[in-house]
C-alpha cells in the first residue's frame, strides 16, 4: 500500500495559531487560470528503485528520504543534474549509529550538513556530507535530542544557528497540534514563534512549511483547511490565502499537500478533494494531487498547472529552473517539469 505525506504527519503524530489589518485574498481556480503541463513531463529513468519519501536538495545532489524503506539504507543521494544514484546512507536499525524510524530532514547548507529525523530514539543523527562522500559505510554518531513534547518536523536556517519551521506538538497518543516555532541550534531551544491562526486546532493545524531567505517570507500551507498562511520572517502576518471552502466543514477533504518556493513565486500541490474514494469493489482509494497552485509571494493566486497525473510529493530545483516530481500513476515515478518559460 503505497504511503502518502499526510499519513506520516499523522503517524508522527502518535509517537509525540490576534487579530489584525492585513491582507486576506481569497483564490478561484477558472478555466483560464489552468495551464495543462502533463506534455512537459520529462521522465527521469533511475537506476534506483526506492518508494515514497521526502525530497531535499544539498550542494549537487537530489537527497531522498525513504519513509518506508525498502533498502536497508533509506537515505539515498543521486546526482542533481542527470539523476544518476550516487550513494545510499542512513541504515535502517537499532544498533550504533542506525536509524530507526526516519522521519524528516533539516539540511545546513552553509555547513553542507543534513539532520535526520529519527523518531524512535528522539534524537536528530549529524550526516556531515564530506564524511558521507568519503565513506561509503558511514555511520552517524552526533545527536541532537528531539523533546518528544515540542520538537521541530521540518524548517530552514535564517541564519548559522537559528531554524524556523513547523513544529510538532502531541496532544495523545493519536493526536497532534502543528505550530510555528523557532529554534535556537546553539542550545536546542524551541519556542512557538510568529503569527498563528487560534482558530485551528488538532488535526485542522496539520500542515507543510516553507522559507525564502531571498523572499524574507515563510509560508505555511493547511491539508484539512483551505487556506494558507503568509509571514515575513519576523513572524508578522502578510496574508491569510482562503480557497472557496474556507467556511465548509468538510473531515473527508483534503486541500494542501506540499509547498515549495520558486523564485517570486509560491508553488503548492492541492487536492481539494475527498481523499478517499471508493471504485466498484467498495474499496477506498487514496487520492493524490495532480495540480499545483501557484501564488505570488503576497499571496496572490495567478494560475494552476495541471499534470493529469497523481503525484505524492515533489521539490524546487532553482538552479535548473525546473519542479522534480514524484508520480504515482506513471510508469517512471521520478519526472521533472521545465520552469523557465511557464514561471519566467
Amino acid at each position: 500500500m503505497r504511503l502518502h505525506k499526510h499519513q506520516i504527519i499523522i503517524g508522527l503524530c502518535a509517537i509525540f495559531f490576534f487579530s489584525c489589518n492585513i491582507k486576506s485574498p481569497t483564490f478561484q481556480e477558472k478555466a483560464e487560470t489552468v495551464v495543462y503541463v502533463g506534455d512537459k513531463i520529462i521522465d527521469i529513468k533511475s537506476n534506483l528503485f526506492f518508494s515514497f519519501g521526502h525530497f531535499y536538495i544539498i550542494d549537487s545532489f537530489l537527497v531522498i528520504n525513504e519513509a518506508a524503506p525498502k533498502n536497508p539504507e533509506a537515505i539515498h543521494f543521486l546526482d542533481i543534474n542527470n539523476f544518476k544514484h550516487i550513494l545510499s546512507t542512513g541504515t535502517i536499525g537499532r544498533g550504533p549509529g542506525e536509524i530507526t524510524r526516519i522521519g524528516t530532514n533539516i539540511i545546513d547548507h552553509m555547513n553542507s550538513t543534513i539532520w535526520v529525523n529519527d523518531y524512535a530514539n528522539h534524537v536528530r543523527w549529524k550526516f556531515p556530507l564530506d564524511s558521507i562522500l568519503n565513506n561509503k559505510n558511514f555511520r552517524p554518531s552526533k545527536t541532537i535530542e528531539l523533546n518528544p513534547d515540542f520538537f521541530l518536523n521540518e524548517g530552514a536556517f535564517i541564519d548559522d544557528s537559528t531554524i524556523i519551521g513547523n513544529a510538532v506538538i502531541p496532544l495523545s497518543p493519536s493526536e497532534a497540534e502543528m505550530r510555528t516555532a523557532i529554534l535556537d541550534f546553539n542550545n536546542n531551544n524551541i519556542t512557538k514563534y510568529g503569527y498563528e491562526n487560534l482558530n485551528l486546532t488538532g488535526r485542522n493545524t496539520y500542515g507543510y512549511f516553507a522559507l525564502s531567505l531571498n523572499e524574507g517570507v515563510y509560508v505555511t500551507c493547511y491539508i484539512n483547511e483551505d487556506l494558507m498562511i503568509l509571514c515575513d520572517l519576523n513572524g508578522k502576518l502578510i496574508s491569510q490565502i482562503k480557497g472557496s471552502d474556507i467556511n465548509k466543514s468538510n473531515s473527508r477533504k483534503n486541500y494542501f499537500m506540499g509547498v515549495d518556493f520558486y523564485k517570486k513565486y509560491i508553488i503548492a500541490s492541492y487536492l481539494g478533494a475527498e481523499r478517499f474514494v471508493q471504485n466498484s469493489n467498495k474499496a477506498k482509494n487514496y487520492m493524490a494531487p495532480s495540480r499545483f497552485l501557484i501564488f505570488n509571494t503576497e499571496g496572490e493566486y495567478l494560475k494552476t498547472l495541471e499534470t493529469a497525473n497523481e503525484f505524492s510529493n515533489f521539490i524546487i530545483d532553482e538552479q535548473n529552473q525546473r519542479i522534480i516530481i514524484y508520480f504515482d500513476d506513471r510508469e517512471h515515478l521520478l519526472g521533472y517539469i521545465d520552469l523557465s518559460e511557464i514561471l519566467s
